[in-house]
Formats: C-alpha cells, sequence, structure tokens
C-alpha cells in the first residue's frame, strides 16, 4: 500500500465514529450558598407542599441569627474597651492622688516612683491591648 492510501484510510477510520461509541453531556450547576435553585425548590414543593418556602425562611432566619450574633460579637467588645479604659483612667487618677499625697507629706522621691511606675504601667497595658487587638484582625 502507497503511504497515500494508508493516510486515508487512517483518515476515515478516524472520522467514521465506531457504532459501539456513545456521546454523554454532562450538565453541571454549582450553587453556593444555603438556597437552592428555584427548580430545586418547585422540587421539593412537588415531594411536600410547603417545603421549598420552609427553605427560603430557613435560610432567611439563619441569615438574620449571624448578623444578630455578630452585632452581640462587636457591641461586647466596644463594651469591653471602655470599661477596660474607665478602669485603666481609674487607676491612673489614684496613681496621680497617691503621688501628690506622698509629695504634700514630705516624699518627693517615694512620689515620683509610684507616679511614674503607676503611669507607666497603665500605659504599657494599653499598649499590649492595642496589640492583642491588632493581632486578633
Amino acid at each position: 500500500m502507497s503511504p497515500e492510501k494508508k493516510k486515508n484510510k487512517q483518515d476515515n477510520s478516524v472520522d467514521s465514529p465506531h457504532p459501539n461509541n456513545q456521546e454523554v453531556f454532562l450538565n453541571l450547576n454549582q450553587v453556593q450558598g444555603p438556597i437552592p435553585t428555584a427548580d430545586e425548590i418547585l422540587q421539593y414543593d412537588k415531594v411536600l407542599p410547603g417545603l421549598g418556602g420552609r427553605i427560603v425562611r430557613w435560610a432567611e432566619d439563619e441569615q438574620k441569627h449571624r448578623i444578630d450574633m455578630e452585632y452581640r460579637g462587636q457591641l461586647a467588645d466596644i463594651t469591653e474597651r471602655f470599661i477596660g479604659q474607665c478602669f485603666g483612667m481609674t487607676a491612673i487618677l489614684a496613681t496621680l492622688y497617691t503621688s501628690i499625697e506622698l509629695a504634700h507629706a514630705g516624699h518627693p522621691i517615694t512620689a515620683g516612683f509610684v507616679g511614674v511606675s503607676g503611669i507607666s504601667s497603665v500605659a504599657l497595658a494599653f499598649i499590649q491591648g492595642r496589640k492583642a487587638n491588632s493581632n486578633r484582625s
């Protein structure tokens, strides 16, 4: 056989499908989230009337719950920071008052030590608190 005939024969075998071969078409739909597609909701309603509406209501309730939990978490963070600032301010005022009283009592070195150490410890606590909050984010 000549090379041209071999080529034609090979081409013919490729062009003509084998009778046992079948074509398969696959259609994939990907849905992300708690709510199924409209077609699936209709199928759920066929199986059990009202089930599609219950699924949508469930997803809406779940979303409301998630939003409420996020709100409560943020409110708790704000409250915690406010309380910490109030305690910090109280500690600074108490330290300053103690330092002033010690200075008036004739103990200036002790007053300076109490004032500097008290204010620096509160400042250090605030700095460490900010670092912890930035690491959380």
